[in-house]
């Protein structure tokens, strides 16, 4: 039996006020005598009989200040199962978030971990018997998939989450919930449901190389395979780039080397131009280069094309992985720890990453031989995506402890020591320095369609637009001699 439900809500937000509770259209009418939102929730329950309880609650933000909106009792499979949730958003409203959670074995189910994910598949926290995907983008860029597994549970609350671009947004979001197709296979030797399996690409994204004045744009790895490119991270040779590709039948996201010559054409312009076809190295996220160049640490998903060594630490969490490129040992692969977004120092063998824990997330340090963990912050924020100054004496690293997204410096050794590094607004993307440690590339609009590079001159506090294109750039990064610039954009060829 299909059960169909529909709940509309009408409600008011004060724009910046911390506290105001969604209310009821009623209560819109008689209190504030207006409406800033409509929010369309839509709810089909398959198979009432073999299925649980489960919340559903959809939340809005202003001024950075999450509130509940409405919130409507569910079904959940009790046994393995997909739930698929349909979100369309106006471009204005920008980020989109899903944050779930099993309630399995939770004493406190008001108090739940979090599990954390953007449209960008930057998984933030995983908790135990669920993990998420993202499947599709129609051509207008304004619906996304989501797709959501939970086993072995009788309950599954999901909130969204929308972050409000300029003004007040006009429509909120609608969700369907149903039930899915069973629950796809484990993949051998993961230890956990694969988090980037059946997510095929969203995007054209390709990667492209401009000097820090905006001239000589190129186009790199064009149609070699993959149908959307990320994270592009330079060798400290320069000759280098390791890259993300998601092809388009979903399968688990690739890292990618590719070689790079500098060509001169007959009107003198110096170019970077790829010597051959990528290869693939390993599959994960967020490549991290070792000082010499000879190791690639990342964050695995799936089962790796090279053979790993599984039975480390982490099996049931985001695991870093430390892959060797070159050497005797090539091809050899290990988990060194359990946490997300490393990165590499440039002068010695310590990592930096992001430890996730029960849905915050905070900088811990490490070595790559192994061996003790060092917290370096543990603030109620998000603190995330650090990354090292050229001569490897600080992190830089972005943050909401000020209630906004702004860099903060700190330095290992003195961790209790965190200042802030610019005074500009930020969206949560990384960050890039400079080698001479001058010039700040980040994006801007980050999450929206009209995103761009900037180049923050430190020294004068003045930025510069770099790039722009209508589909959006994004993702930049300084070649270790500061003469290129690799970014990730969806514009046509040059």
């Amino acid at each position: 039996m299909v059960i169909n439900k529909t709940i509309s809500f009408i409600f008011s937000m004060q724009y910046g006020s911390p506290r105001l509770p969604a209310v009821s259209a009623c209560r819109v009418v008689r209190r504030l005598g207006m409406v800033v939102g409509l929010l369309g929730v839509a709810l089909r329950w398959v198979g009432a009989d073999a299925w649980g309880q489960a919340d559903v609650e959809a939340a809005l933000a202003a001024a950075g200040f999450w509130r509940p909106v409405v919130k409507e009792p569910g079904r959940f499979a009790t046994g393995p199962a997909l739930v698929r949730l349909e979100v369309d958003w106006p471009n204005s409203l920008g980020m989109v978030r899903l944050r779930a959670f099993v309630a399995e074995d939770q004493p406190n189910l008001n108090d739940p971990p979090w599990l954390t994910a953007d449209l960008n598949r930057r998984l933030i926290g995983e908790p135990k018997h669920a993990w998420l995907q993202f499947e599709k983008t129609d051509s207008s860029g304004r619906q996304r998939m989501v797709m959501l597994r939970a086993e072995r549970s009788d309950r599954l609350r999901a909130v969204l989450r929308e972050r409000p671009g300029r003004g007040q947004p006009e429509r909120v979001s609608e969700w369907e919930l149903e039930r899915s197709q069973p629950a796809p296979e484990r993949p051998r030797n993961s230890g956990r449901p694969p988090l980037f399996q059946g997510q095929p690409a969203t995007d054209d994204s390709r990667l492209f190389l401009v000097t820090p004045q905006g001239s000589d744009l190129t186009m790199i790895a064009e149609d070699q395979g993959f149908a959307r490119a990320a994270d592009p991270r330079w060798a400290p040779d320069g000759r280098k780039l390791a890259f993300v590709g998601f092809n388009s039948q979903g399968s688990d996201p690739l890292i990618y080397l590719i070689r790079l010559i500098e060509q001169t054409d007959d009107q003198g312009t110096i170019r970077l131009q790829p010597d051959g076809k990528p290869r693939v190295v390993a599959a994960g996220v967020t490549p991290t280069w070792s000082s010499d160049g000879r190791c690639l640490a990342y964050v695995a998903s799936g089962t790796p094309p090279l053979q790993t060594d599984w039975s480390a630490p982490g099996r049931n969490q985001e695991r870093i992985v430390i892959l060797t490129l070159e050497g005797s040992d090539a091809g050899a692969s290990r988990v060194l720890v359990e946490g997300i977004e490393p990165s590499w120092n440039p002068r010695d063998d310590r990592l930096a990453f992001v430890k996730v824990r029960g849905g915050n997330t905070d900088l811990a340090l490490t070595r790559a031989a192994g061996g003790g963990i060092t917290q370096l912050t543990n603030h109620p924020a998000r603190d995330g995506w650090p990354i090292w100054t050229h001569d490897g004496s600080e992190l830089i690293f972005l943050s909401n402890r000020t209630n906004r997204w702004d860099l903060f410096k700190i330095d290992p050794n003195q961790p209790e020591r965190i200042m802030p590094f610019t005074q500009h607004r930020l969206r949560e993307d990384r960050a890039d320095l400079s080698p001479d440690g001058l010039r700040l590339l980040f994006t801007e609009r980050w999450g929206l369609p009209d995103s761009r590079i900037v180049l923050l001159d430190l020294s004068r506090d003045q930025t510069v637009i770099l790039t722009e294109a209508p589909n959006g750039d994004r993702e930049a990064v300084w070649s270790p001699d500061g003469r290129w610039i690799a970014f990730v954009s969806r514009r046509a060829t040059p």
